[in-house]
């Protein structure tokens, strides 16, 4: 019988993203989808420590390789590095039946991280995931691409609205003056000075 921690993680792989799609591309992000689901509900409980690619947790790889031997989720091992993630026919009937079973607010807790975050590509997950969580950094191999990557995916996010000013302004690691011209330009001090009061107000 599944216990809550396999049905949530069946009812991530059921949902479908805000472009339609439910396959997740890869352990390394239904790792940190799941450990984003834990802060908001503390009850599932994985056990997450900082890892090399942000945060880890064993008993979910346990569960992964269970519900796969069970044949209810196919990890497409042939993408070495991805290693896309989805449900098979009798996973997605599983997770159907067990669905209702899972307190509705953590379905809705995974309905946003699965629409938010299986959409951006790596380097906006990365930037993203290790701005809002920084406890991630403690031992990732990915420090260097991070602070490579930060500016121009926060200024890039924050032009296609994937982003708020005020969290592209954290991701980017400029001052809120460079940022604020980088995005408004120079000749728009009105903007750039309510910027300044909203980052005020959020910090």
């Amino acid at each position: 019988m599944l216990n809550k921690q396999n049905m949530c993680v069946l009812e991530l792989l059921r949902i479908e993203d805000k472009t339609g799609h439910k396959t997740i591309e890869g352990q390394v992000r239904i790792q940190n989808m799941m450990y984003v689901a834990s802060k908001t509900h503390p009850e599932l409980d994985y056990g997450f420590e900082p890892h090399k690619y942000g945060m880890y947790s064993k008993t979910l790889k346990n569960i992964l390789i269970d519900l796969n031997e069970k044949g209810l989720v196919c990890i497409d091992k042939s993408n070495e590095r991805n290693q896309p993630i989805h449900l098979t026919t009798k996973g997605l009937e599983e997770s159907e039946r067990v669905s209702k079973r899972i307190d509705s607010r953590i379905q809705e807790s995974l309905r946003i991280i699965k629409s938010t975050l299986n959409t951006l590509r790596y380097d906006e997950f990365v930037v993203l995931m290790y701005t809002k969580y920084p406890e991630m950094l403690e031992k990732s191999e990915q420090k260097n691409e991070y602070e490579k990557w930060r500016e121009n995916t926060a200024i890039s996010m924050v032009q296609d609205d994937q982003v708020s000013f005020l969290l592209g302004f954290r991701m980017s690691g400029l001052s809120l003056e460079v940022f604020g011209t980088k995005i408004y330009g120079t000749n728009n001090s009105d903007s750039l000075q309510n910027s300044a009061i909203y980052a005020d107000l959020g910090s």
